[in-house]
């Protein structure tokens, strides 16, 4: 008996009436274990039902007795979606499992919108909403959305009309260049022209917009014409009057006298454009001072156009450049200021030489340059130049006497060998051997350009040498080789001496 009385209330439990009901309850699987055998127990409870699937009226019931039927249907909106049995039946108090299912009702592609579409976001089954729209320049007429019902879609076809514009307007002192319509449709123009002595602000054309109104604003025809200017101290180089419309002048200022503002202008529909410039005259600031000058004027605050000033430099400084500076056009004193630079005195003067450039007075940073007389020679630097001091640097140099070419002697020579001798040089003479010096062999470059002692006159041969040297055989070739090489030498420097003579 509790059995029966568990199993009775487990039935009641997931029973359910679903007529009209929206929630989906999962159905009785055919696999559950069937009751005890009993009277009671063979009787089947109202049915669980798959999501939008209904008991027909005339099957519904709250008892089934064993072996009866029952038959299924779908929601309203809905439609079978598979093609099965539509009965169950309650087998010893449990129902045959059933696989009909339901499905939303479609209701259909909608008809096609000309000049305008459908906004399709949520499909075209039973519960679904459509928006619709025109395309540009075109106007819907009635309600925008449609609804997927019971009966298909609410409303009707949807029309899209072309916008039209009915206000056409009008201009004064012009009209449009044609007989304008009634009414014109999204996107037709018309185009104006003005009256004869009537100048066209805006666009000559204008368009039937999508908000039945022309646009943009339609065009104004206005008679202008701009006054002369009167500019002073200016002249006028371009343009003569009357001036009219887009008429254009052009002026320049006077000499000395500069210009504020734009000298080519334009007649517009509000006057000269630019507005006129004017004239002023030129002025020069206060012109620059210079280091170790000034300037001989009176000095002002401001220079007008073509005054000058003048520089002038401090003893011992020399103005280079211009000494007379001009206020011009640019407002500015030309040519740029001058230097004061400073100056030296003659270079000092050196015994047996000269320098030059030679002139009156030299600047800072000239240079002179020293050379000595024949004879000298130049100790020191050869160029000094002027110093911001005013004197010559470095030190000036020496002309230092120098010596002949030591002269040559017979059967001998001397060392070293230069192209000049300066004093205190020394000279060495030497003689082969079987000869002998007839004088000092070191001679020395003295004051006057004149060698102490004198130079030797020769390399004389020498007898007592010869006499020993001659004792062996092989002694007495060797002094007939040496006195046959001396006289050869000897012929040679006859030979080129009288060639020297023109002998």
């Amino acid at each position: 008996m509790l059995c029966n009385t568990f199993l009775l209330l487990l039935f009641l439990l997931k029973a359910v009436n679903i007529r009209g009901g929206t929630t989906a309850v999962p159905e009785l699987l055919s696999t559950q274990n069937p009751p005890e055998s009993t009277t009671t127990s063979a009787q089947c409870q109202r049915p669980t039902l798959p999501d939008k699937v209904i008991l027909k009226a005339d099957s519904y019931k709250e008892i089934y007795e064993k072996d009866s039927t029952a038959k299924l249907e779908c929601e309203p909106g809905y439609t079978p979606a598979t093609f099965v049995s539509r009965t169950i039946k309650c087998l010893g108090g449990i129902w045959t499992e059933t696989k009909f299912r339901c499905k939303k009702k479609s209701c259909g592609a909608l008809k096609d919108i000309p000049n305008g579409r459908y906004l399709i976001t949520e499909g075209i089954e039973f519960g679904a909403v459509v928006k619709a729209e025109c395309n540009l320049g075109y106007e819907l007429y009635g309600s925008d959305t449609r609804v997927c019902k019971l009966n298909g879609w609410t409303g009707r076809d949807i029309e899209c009309e072309v916008v039209k514009c009915t206000e056409v307007p009008t201009i004064a002192n012009g009209k449009p260049e044609e007989e304008p319509y009634s009414q014109y449709e999204f996107g037709q123009s018309i185009s104006y022209r003005c009256n004869k002595d009537f100048d066209m602000f805006g666009d000559s054309t204008i368009t039937c917009s999508k908000d039945g109104k022309f646009q943009p604003a339609p065009p104004e025809c206005l008679k202008i014409s701009c006054a002369r200017p009167e500019i002073p101290d200016a002249t006028r180089t371009e343009g003569r009057s009357p001036y009219r419309y887009k008429s254009t002048v052009r002026y320049e200022c006077n000499r000395g006298y500069k210009m504020n503002g734009e000298g080519y202008l334009v007649c517009q529909k509000d006057g000269w454009v630019p507005p006129p410039p004017n004239c002023t005259m030129v002025t020069c600031p206060t012109p620059q001072s210079i280091s170790n000058g000034r300037i001989n004027d009176p000095i002002l605050n401001i220079y007008n156009y073509g005054q000058t000033v003048t520089y002038s430099c401090m003893e011992g400084f020399r103005l280079r450049g211009e000494s007379r500076l001009s206020c011009i056009e640019t407002g500015k004193f030309h040519p740029n200021p001058p230097t004061c630079v400073r100056t030296c005195p003659g270079p000092p003067v050196i015994a047996n030489g000269e320098f030059d450039p030679v002139l009156v007075r030299y600047d800072s940073g000239q240079a002179v340059t020293y050379s000595c007389i024949k004879g000298f020679r130049l100790q020191g630097a050869s160029k000094v130049s002027c110093s911001e001091e005013g004197t010559f640097k470095p030190n000036p140099p020496e002309c230092v006497e120098t010596c002949p070419t030591p002269p040559t002697i017979s059967n001998g020579e001397f060392d070293p060998h230069l192209k000049q001798y300066d004093q205190g040089q020394k000279v060495t003479y030497s003689c082969p051997v079987g000869y002998r010096l007839n004088g000092f062999s070191t001679i020395i470059c003295s004051k006057g350009g004149k060698y102490h002692p004198p130079p030797p006159t020769q390399c004389e041969l020498h007898w007592g040498a010869i006499a020993i040297f001659t004792t062996t055989p092989l002694a007495l070739l060797a002094l007939g080789g040496a006195l046959f090489l001396r006289n050869k030498k000897n012929a040679g420097k006859v030979a080129v001496k009288t060639e020297e003579d023109g002998l």
